[in-house]
């Protein structure tokens, strides 16, 4: 997790290639976001649930990953705000 400059950002591997890097950005309907991407050709990989709500991960025509969610359940971030986790890998598993 990084804390600066009134930032708080953290990252989770939800990508098939652990090398890639997925900006993640919250969008007040995820259905019409994705009807939005799909119109503008960027493919869609998959859908998953994270806390806040469901997120889906997509590709630009370039090849570029980014990952949408819609915050369905406010109260989770509430829940997360100031906590801070230690990094755990597969190979702490």
């Amino acid at each position: 997790m990084i804390l600066e400059f009134g930032w708080h950002v953290s990252g989770s591997q939800i990508a098939k290639n652990k090398n890639d890097v997925m900006l993640i950005y919250r969008v007040e309907n995820l259905q019409s976001a994705i009807k939005e991407l799909k119109s503008k050709n960027w493919k869609e990989e998959s859908t998953i649930e994270i806390p806040p709500g469901p997120c889906c991960t997509f590709r630009d025509p370039a090849g570029n990953a980014l990952v949408i969610y819609e915050n369905m359940r406010p109260f989770v971030i509430e829940q997360f705000k100031g906590r801070i986790d230690t990094i755990t890998t597969n190979d702490d598993l």
